[in-house]
């Protein structure tokens, strides 16, 4: 662990010499535009740098396939405990309460060393998911979801920051490695789980952590040093970097938790809505990983997409595409229906690579401070409307729910359209300097 941390010390050291390269590309004149300017970015780590990106991109796969196994679990531990929908919508906003703790990890990761972040945190998250199936009663349940969201947090947004210093120029192709690796993890969750249930019985999932130890020991040997921001930042720099792109960060955030509203109550309540019209649990479970693999190939096109065409196209695209889709997917059975899920979950989450970008690139200088605020507000918001969503369910029927969610994106293509472009502002910044 010293090693580690001297490391990263050494690292950030020899950043410190593009100190007055990144002051002489703050004096350079913003481009003319309505919104505010976005901040210089420092020169990056030069090259992209794939043992890095990769060995993040496999422990963001491992970590994020445990807290898919929840959706899957929802009518088992509904069954188990007589659990109402109402409560089955508190799992998981429980689970992410303590991600509003991410701006703060966040900014403690800028100033010290991702890597410990990166090793400890898959392991923990999924020990604590691993015994849920031992779970005597619904009080530990949820103590475990709390659990699991506070290491979840650990995880994301200094692992988000990690990629793109390891990523040279090419931010969006890094971030759409990273997420792809998230993305197939989720997909890949939800069959694990039943398949390990259906053999081994609720009791059985308590050994699934294996896989988890064995990446945190790999990355904790095989993860080479990181270099973030090349000069020291102080809380007043970034209070009053947060001043100063307060009008992009406010759309930017509102479009983020337009999507993750839509998003995390579609999947949560997917398989019990499958379960609700007949559906065998592996169907559900399928669905389930159809959904975030459609989101796996849609992420990485829209990521590296966004390199070349710019972010707006791709967020808009996000925002319009999917509504047609997936509210078809609620009138067709069978593989027809899979196919109008996997189709809409393509557009949904092709831009999520990209939105985690455009804030980084909206805050250069603090990375993880900002990937920790993207996703706050997202699940903030989408916790909030689980639980609305459970409780509209519970009165009118979850099928009602169901396909009012599937046109709620629409709403976020104004904001989406008032967004600045970044990619060609840092683009700019980068050949001024």
């Amino acid at each position: 662990m010293v090693a580690l941390w001297r490391d990263e010390r050494e690292a950030n050291e020899t950043g410190r010499e593009d100190r007055t390269m990144t002051m002489q590309a703050s004096n350079a004149p913003s481009m003319s535009t309505d919104a505010a300017p976005v901040l210089p970015i420092t020169t990056p780590q030069v090259g992209f740098n794939r043992r890095n990106v990769w060995m993040i991109t496999v422990a963001h796969f491992l970590h994020d396939m445990y807290p898919a196994f929840l959706a899957p679990l929802i009518p088992l531990l509904t069954d188990k405990f007589a659990l109402t929908l109402f409560i089955a919508g508190f799992l998981q906003p429980v689970q992410r309460l303590l991600t509003l703790s991410q701006p703060f990890i966040g900014y403690y990761a800028d100033r010290t060393s991702l890597r410990l972040f990166l090793v400890f945190a898959p392991l923990t998250t999924a020990i604590v998911t691993s015994l849920l199936g031992i779970a005597p009663n619904p009080a530990v349940i949820f103590l475990l979801l709390l659990l699991s969201g506070l290491s979840s947090a650990m995880f994301h947004a200094p692992g988000i920051a990690a990629v793109t210093a390891s990523s040279g120029t090419r931010w969006g192709m890094g971030m759409s490695i990273f997420m792809a690796g998230g993305d197939i993890g989720r997909s890949i969750g939800p069959i694990v789980v039943v398949v390990v249930v259906q053999h081994f019985a609720l009791r059985g999932l308590a050994l699934a952590f294996v896989p988890a130890a064995a990446i945190s020991i790999a990355t904790f040997f095989g993860l080479g040093a990181i270099r973030t921001a090349p000069v020291q930042r102080t809380r007043r720099d970034l209070f009053g970097a947060l001043r100063t792109q307060r009008g992009p960060l406010r759309r930017l955030l509102s479009v983020i938790t337009v999507r993750g509203l839509v998003l995390n109550s579609f999947v949560i309540f997917l398989a019990e809505y499958a379960k609700m019209r007949g559906d065998e649990l592996i169907y559900a479970g399928i669905a389930v990983s159809v959904f975030y693999t459609a989101g796996v190939i849609g992420g990485f096109i829209g990521g590296t997409l966004s390199d070349r065409v710019g972010r707006k196209p791709i967020i808009v695209l996000s925002l319009l595409m999917p509504a047609a889709p997936l509210f078809l997917f609620t009138q067709l059975r069978g593989i027809p229906s899979l196919i109008a899920l996997f189709v809409g979950g393509l557009f949904l989450l092709c831009a999520s690579a990209v939105t985690l970008t455009v804030i980084q690139e909206i805050l250069p200088h603090d990375r993880a401070t900002g990937a920790g605020l993207a996703i706050t507000a997202e699940y903030t918001v989408s916790a909030l409307g689980t639980i609305l969503c459970g409780l509209i369910a519970d009165r009118i029927g979850l099928p009602a729910v169901i396909q009012m969610l599937t046109l709620i994106p629409i709403v976020g293509i104004p904001l989406a359209l008032m967004l600045p472009e970044t990619r060609k502002r840092a683009q700019a910044v980068a050949a001024s300097s």
